[in-house]
């Protein structure tokens, strides 16, 4: 196996999160750990970053169809329980 820059793997992690909140438009951080195998920690630290960069950056989100793109804001938090 390669090794691989801790910070090519977080980029990968976030963008396949991210991914996922453009396809489906509300999932839960448990949803998201079974269908992709991260681990929870990981899952939960790309969810709090993409939640980050949208409060913090104001972006501007589409309306109508294209609002779709932009779903991941809508981020339930739930517990692996």
């Amino acid at each position: 196996m390669p090794a691989y820059v801790p910070e090519y793997l977080k980029s990968k992690n976030r963008q396949t999160v991210f991914n996922m909140f453009v396809k489906n438009m509300t999932l839960s951080r448990a949803q998201i750990v079974q269908e992709t195998e991260m681990s929870f920690p990981t899952v939960s630290k790309a969810v709090d970053f993409l939640s980050y960069v949208k409060a913090r950056k104001r972006v501007c989100l589409p309306r109508g169809p294209a609002a779709v793109a932009t779903s991941w804001y809508s981020i339930r938090r739930h517990s692996m329980l």
